[in-house]
């Protein structure tokens, strides 16, 4: 019988050279944990942020994958990689020449907002069922279709000929290294990513996070701000209460009706977190302008989510 752990959150600092799988092949391992999940994968060369859910925190990995991400990265511009990062061969090479800031910034500026973005070729991305990195690997190219991305910042935090070190926010979806190459293509010289690093996730901060190699010691002071119950992790949303009598219903699959709402939210739509009158975390609701009710996700009320260790 598998021993029954509790759920929570803990915020790593990945390093470079690890799978993000890896990391949580190794969390599982030192917490003799049966479900372990991340929300969002970093490549093996890119270091940052890393969220990991376990047990039943596993259920809310959704909606922590949807958060906004904020990473500084290095673009070396000059060089074509066909991976569009420092792990490809390079297929074309061109003279920087005298690129000046004001160019780059003007380009940078045409990223911002709303855009269409090609995905890189080795992606993790399907087509006919297949990943496009397996894809490749058999010399089959896979076909690409621009998708939509948003970028709310991108910010020149360095030239030093012939590299840039960018802060780039942006949503979920976003290929930073499909960015370099588009950026390099609208310099007229080509370019590849060489660094990344994921600084933030929502209101998440690297900083919080744990260092890989302190996984599994004793948690000091320093660490704990890295471990989190699954209320604390959906913070993001805005909370409700309900009624006492109307939990039992709600834990199976029955939504409350609005009078039976005790805590009003900011604002009468959108997810939001529902709690028991005694501040257990219940589960996540949708509230329509109609003032109706959908239930979203159920998370227990047994205070899984109140746990923390």
């Amino acid at each position: 019988m598998h021993r029954s752990y509790p759920a929570w959150v803990m915020l790593v600092d990945k390093p470079e050279g690890m799978t993000s799988y890896g990391v949580v092949a190794h969390a599982k391992k030192v917490f003799k944990a049966r479900r372990v999940g991340h929300t969002g994968t970093l490549d093996p060369f890119a270091t940052g942020l890393l969220i990991l859910c376990f047990g039943k925190a596993t259920k809310i990995a959704g909606f922590l994958v949807e958060l906004e991400k904020e990473y500084v990265a290095g673009v070396r511009l000059g060089q074509k990689t066909d991976t569009d990062d420092l792990t490809g061969k390079v297929m074309e090479e061109k003279k920087v020449g005298t690129i000046s800031k004001d160019e780059i910034l003007a380009v940078l500026k045409k990223f911002v907002g709303r855009t269409e973005q090609l995905p890189p070729s080795v992606s993790a991305l399907k087509y006919q069922g297949e990943r496009h990195y397996a894809l490749v690997r058999k010399g089959i190219e896979a076909k690409r279709t621009p998708r939509e991305v948003v970028m709310r910042e991108i910010e020149l935090l360095d030239f030093a000929p012939p590299d840039l070190t960018l802060k780039v926010v942006c949503s979920r979806g976003t290929y930073v290294r499909a960015l370099a190459r588009d950026i390099g293509e609208a310099l007229g010289v080509g370019g590849h990513l060489f660094s990344l690093r994921r600084t933030r996730m929502g209101e998440f901060q690297v900083d919080q996070a744990i260092k890989f190699s302190e996984i599994g010691e004793e948690p000091h002071e320093s660490q704990a701000k890295s471990r989190l119950t699954m209320d604390e992790a959906l913070s993001f949303l805005d909370a409700i209460s309900i009624r006492e009598e109307s939990v039992g219903r709600f834990l199976h699959g029955v939504p409350p009706l609005k009078d039976e709402v005790l805590s009003q939210p900011n604002e009468w739509s959108g997810l939001k977190r529902v709690l028991g009158e005694d501040g257990r975390l219940l589960g996540i609701a949708n509230l329509s302008t109609a003032g109706e009710v959908k239930l979203v996700r159920v998370l227990s009320g047994s205070g899984a989510g109140n746990e923390n260790s």
